[in-house]
């Protein structure tokens, strides 16, 4: 349940991401996805689990993965996300203090705010 996002909500969190007009928007939704998993994650080491995380379920035996292996995998995915989605919003910021960041075709244009 938790790689897929919950079922029905986790897949109309992903198809807002992919197709956001608002990169903002995105980029915080992927930040507070990936902050969950964190808080997730260090609640199992805080209680003691030192076995790989279950939150592949059967997904390791399909790709004839280890437990191991699926779970240093996760953790590198998690810290993509984290730097990743942080990193953006850090961007964002900073682009919004000097000038204004908007989409455009897909790609980021910069427009000053200044006239």
């Amino acid at each position: 349940m938790a790689v897929t996002g919950g079922g029905r909500g986790g897949t109309g969190h992903r198809w807002r991401v992919f197709f956001s007009r608002h990169q903002r928007l995105a980029t915080l939704l992927v930040a507070w996805l990936a902050t969950n998993f964190l808080v997730y994650r260090l609640g199992l080491w805080w209680m003691g689990w030192h076995k790989p995380c279950g939150c592949m379920g059967s997904l390791t035996s399909a790709l004839h993965l280890s437990e191991q292996a699926a779970d240093n995998i996760m953790k590198g995915v998690l810290a993509y996300l984290l730097l990743g989605s942080y990193g953006l919003l850090v961007w964002q910021w900073r682009q919004r203090r000097g000038g204004q960041a908007r989409l455009d075709n897909g790609g980021l244009k910069m427009e000053s705010t200044e006239r």
